[in-house]
């Protein structure tokens, strides 16, 4: 499968085009009546609210498509996180030897499915 986009080349706003195109022939195939436009860096997926749903607040679902990739070292590394408490929150982090592989792939797909 293609990757996403990685957002710090400069190829990337090619990739984000493309992508824009290919969700709204998904969006069409799957009779969704939504529009894709570009927000900067991001997308941008509008689709109104039908019936009942049509009144109600509206809802956002977000996620991230970048792919920022890892050393092939790293990936083969048991991760290494380090916590940090600051303004009363904890937060994880890693101690710069490993990644935490976050992708949000599963959340855009859920969000299309959702959607659907």
């Amino acid at each position: 499968a293609d990757a996403l986009p990685d957002s710090r080349k400069p190829e990337a706003a090619q990739q984000i085009d493309t992508l824009i195109e290919q969700l709204q022939d998904y969006l069409t195939t799957n009779r969704i009546p939504a529009k894709v436009t570009r927000h900067g860096h991001g997308l941008v997926l509008k689709l109104k609210g039908k019936g009942a749903y049509a009144r109600l607040q509206p809802l956002m679902l977000t996620a991230h498509m970048d792919v920022v990739p890892a050393s092939v070292a790293a990936a083969f590394q048991p991760v290494k996180p380090r916590y940090a408490l600051e303004n009363g929150k904890v937060y994880m982090a890693t101690d710069g030897t490993t990644t935490l592989g976050a992708d949000d792939k599963a959340g855009l797909a859920i969000i299309l499915e959702t959607v659907r």
